[in-house]
């Protein structure tokens, strides 16, 4: 075989120089990329781009030399990919370590009695707004200034089975405004207030 141009190499040829070259290139690949899967690869994709361009390559006086550097260069290329790719996964990791570490602090900071008071406050206070004067004011009475159905009905003129209506009337609006929020306010202990 003449090693002294490409395009004179046989295919014959060809296959004697991989045959007796192939497993000394995928040991050197081995070293470089630590993989032996890679390093096969690597070393067949450099044979099948010799074979494919031996026609358009300038005259090269030691083709398994040549084989060898485009294995290195490979391989030197697969490398700075790994690297890069290693580095992209850092980041992404960084980043959603960041994020998880700005959740876990978010959460830590909250109280949790404290997330929703205010949505549950406006909706109380829109509610109390809406609801006919009489049942807001006995509402009020009996819940805020901790009157009794007795005392209620004395200062408004009602009975006490107006009363107990208008209570229930209030309560029934309220629990339906706050039917998202029931499960966390009997948690806080706010229960009594809709009951």
């Amino acid at each position: 075989m003449s090693q002294d141009s490409f395009t004179q190499i046989t295919s014959a040829e060809f296959g004697k120089l991989f045959e007796q070259y192939k497993s000394q290139f995928v040991i050197v690949a081995r070293s470089y990329v630590r993989d032996a899967m890679v390093a096969e690869d690597l070393v067949m994709d450099c044979f099948i781009s010799f074979w494919e361009n031996r026609n358009k390559t300038e005259i090269v006086h030691n083709i398994p030399s040549y084989i060898l550097i485009s294995i290195k260069r490979r391989c030197l290329n697969w490398l700075r990919d790994q690297s890069i790719h290693l580095k992209a996964q850092e980041d992404i990791h960084s980043t959603a370590l960041r994020v998880i570490s700005s959740r876990i602090a978010t959460i830590e900071t909250n109280d949790p009695n404290g997330l929703y008071v205010d949505e549950i406050a406006a909706i109380i206070k829109q509610e109390l707004t809406n609801m006919p004067k009489q049942t807001r004011k006995v509402f009020l009475a009996n819940r805020f200034d901790n009157m009794t159905y007795k005392e209620i009905g004395e200062k408004f003129g009602l009975s006490f089975n107006q009363v107990n209506f208008e209570i229930r009337k209030a309560t029934q609006i309220l629990r339906l405004s706050l039917r998202d929020y029931l499960p966390l306010l009997m948690m806080l202990g706010i229960r009594q207030f809709f009951l």
